[in-house]
């Protein structure tokens, strides 16, 4: 009897263990992804499980035969990050077709820096296929282009696909498990939209690193070379997080971008700091701040160190520690913008959004924000926006030294002034003593004299308005009722806005008279390009009460340099405007034929005789009218239009009467 009731209790314990084990086995082992053709990208890591290997020695085999799929973990609901770490990770994920016809799909793990990145598909009963991936292999080896690790797979009809993938880094670092299912076709529109969305981010930066390259290069201010090295960091840093170099740069050198990341990172985090040691002057300033500094550029010499020495998630941890550490910089910049500096505004807007991107990437990798397409990029996201805004704090901070140096031209010519009676006498001589030589090149020093003439005549006109209202906002700002203070700021933009179009011309003027205007005919949509000249000068027509309007038959093509032909149209369409008032209107027409393009400007302004439409292309004569609201200009924008249009063989064709309009047309062989 005792022997019985033994039996029982062990057969009801190990009855008990069974279901135990079941339940635990169903928990971890999550519902089937029901698969069709032609599925959107999407994310299904409720589907999923996870199972960490610490020591990262478990046999693949192991796993593969299910031994350990009890071990494995839900994901659903849980982060998909685990952090900077030395494990080994599996992830197993059950795809299940239930349709007739056979699926083709692709699993894509897009974090683009994890060495070794294996996927093992099982399907039923049939043989384990093993696709090796990660960038410690060159990037053609990869099944599937693109910013990540992506395999394409098929399910055949009624058939369950079992997906193994271990992720693991050989010195340690971040692992995010991440990963999206989509049919072959979205995968690929993705991935091309997301190479268009990294190329447009790469092609703005090259640009903005260019214009600022060519600023240094006039100003040779040592603060632009520290941003320019900054700058240059933070583009590599962001081929490597992105996984753009491991495709376009380093494509054959596997295991780079992983180096290049903490190399690159910590090296733009040193630069910048020597950027706004630089920018702020706190060697001058502040130099127990600038000692702090110093440290901290010291600090970032560490991760690439850590490393090369094989400890590759204490060097990520330590970029990640010296990141937070720059939150003193915001600070900083904020203290000194309250202070009255307001060089430090942009400064420290642009660390505001640095700011913001490393919180939400730390968030990520502790769990505490979302796995997604915005989270998995923030980081080189921000370092881009912050780069951008201090090229901005660079804009401003030169127009800071334009105004000092506005009233350093002030102070000399005064001094220029009391000398000026000696200094005629010995121009006299002088000019006597060249007049024998000075014969051949007469006419041409004449033409010379005459644009440089008009050129500074239109020039004192902006300068005088701005350093007049300046001025008087700085010695009256506090007496003056705000709307004659809006009044006056209108005043200085305007006269700014008339400055750089007068010097915009001039630039293109110089560039064309040396031959430095590259000439690149091209075939384009004339279409899309008068409106966009439309679309520009909107606002201005509004402003004036003016109707301005285009009228293009549909899908013209025109073969041309479409800079040139751009930069003559909206010279045409700024003198229309200028010369006509409110209630008038302005069209833009164009008729092609066999022989020819036409492009008509017309208004009803105020129009022009004879004697200035003589005059409209030479230099010979001054030439510049005021527009019907006092604006002022050169006419060098029609010199530059003509000389433009004449490049390509064109002429540009006058009409008009005095209070009837006027009508330029730019007509170029087809």
């Amino acid at each position: 009897m005792a022997g019985s009731k033994a039996a029982a209790r062990g057969a009801m314990g190990v009855t008990i263990a069974l279901l135990i084990a079941l339940v635990f086995t169903g928990m971890a082992r999550a519902e089937p992804f029901p698969l069709s053709p032609g599925m959107p990208v999407q994310a299904p890591m409720d589907h999923a499980a996870l199972l960490e290997d610490p020591a990262g020695d478990i046999d693949p085999a192991t796993v593969l035969k299910g031994m350990l799929d009890g071990e494995f973990q839900p994901l659903d609901g849980k982060s998909t990050s685990v952090g900077i770490t030395r494990s080994a990770w599996w992830v197993r994920f059950e795809a299940v077709n239930p349709g007739r016809d056979p699926v083709e799909w692709v699993i894509n793990f897009p974090f683009p820096l994890t060495d070794y990145v294996d996927l093992y598909h099982q399907r039923g009963d049939g043989p384990v296929d093993h696709v090796a991936m990660g960038d410690r292999l060159p990037y053609d080896s990869r099944p599937l282009p693109g910013e990540g690790f992506a395999a394409p797979l098929t399910t055949g009809p009624g058939e369950t696909s079992t997906i193994y993938v271990r992720l693991h880094h050989e010195y340690g670092d971040g692992i995010d498990v991440y990963f999206q299912v989509s049919s072959p076709k979205a995968y690929s529109t993705k991935q091309h939209a997301i190479w268009m969305v990294l190329g447009l981010f790469a092609g703005g930066a090259m640009l903005l690193f260019l214009y600022n390259v060519v600023i240094f290069a006039v100003v040779r201010e040592r603060v632009y070379f520290w941003y320019l090295a900054y700058f240059a960091a933070t583009q590599l840093a962001f081929a490597a997080a992105s996984g753009f170099g491991n495709r376009f740069l380093w494509p054959d050198r596997p295991g780079l971008g992983e180096f290049a990341a903490p190399l690159f990172s910590a090296l733009a985090f040193m630069l910048v700091v020597q950027f706004s040691r630089t920018f702020l002057e706190t060697q001058r300033l502040t130099p127990r701040f600038d000692r702090v500094l110093r440290v901290v550029m010291a600090y970032f010499a560490l991760p690439p160190i850590l490393f090369l020495a094989g400890e590759g998630a204490l060097a990520a941890q330590t970029v990640m520690t010296g990141g937070l550490a720059l939150t003193m910089l915001p600070v900083y910049g904020a203290i000194l913008w309250w202070r009255g500096e307001t060089s430090a505004r942009i400064f420290t807007l642009a660390w505001a959004v640095w700011f913001v991107s490393v919180a939400l990437l730390i968030g990520r990798f502790v769990g505490l924000a979302p796995t997604n397409d915005l989270t998995l990029r923030i980081a080189w996201m921000g370092l881009l926006g912050e780069a951008v805004l201090f090229a901005l704090a660079l804009a401003d901070r030169i127009r800071l030294l334009q105004r000092q140096k506005v009233a350093a031209e002030q102070q000399a010519r005064l001094a220029l002034e009391r000398s000026e009676a000696e200094l005629k006498s010995q121009v006299a001589a002088r000019t006597r003593e060249l007049q024998d030589t000075n014969d051949a090149l007469s006419d041409l020093n004449r033409q010379k004299d005459r644009f440089f003439s008009i050129i500074a005549h239109d020039l004192m006109g902006p300068f005088s308005v701005l350093i007049g209202m300046s001025d008087l906002l700085k010695r009256r700002i506090s007496t003056l009722p705000r709307e004659t203070i809006a009044e006056y700021g209108g005043d200085i933009s305007t006269a700014a806005q008339n400055l750089h179009k007068l010097l915009e011309n001039l630039l293109s003027w110089a560039r064309l008279q040396q031959g430095a205007m590259s000439y690149d005919p091209q075939p384009y949509s004339l279409n899309s390009s008068v409106a966009d000249v439309t679309e520009l000068f909107a606002p201005v027509a509004r402003q004036k009460g003016i109707d301005l309007t285009a009228e293009t038959p549909p899908e013209l093509s025109l073969h041309a340099d479409r800079k040139m032909i751009e930069t003559a149209l909206r010279n045409l369409v700024s003198n229309a405007l200028k010369f006509s008032r409110s209630g008038d209107r302005v069209r833009i027409t164009v008729a092609q034929s066999d022989t020819e393009t036409r492009i008509a400007v017309t208004d009803t302004g105020i129009g022009m005789n004879a004697k200035t439409m003589a005059a409209l292309f030479s230099l010979d004569q001054k030439l510049s009218v005021a527009g019907t609201e006092g604006e002022t200009g050169t006419g060098l924008g029609l010199r530059l239009s003509h000389e433009l249009v004449e490049r390509h063989g064109g002429r540009i064709e006058v009409e008009s009467e005095p209070g009837a309009g006027s009508t330029f047309t730019i007509v170029l062989p087809s």
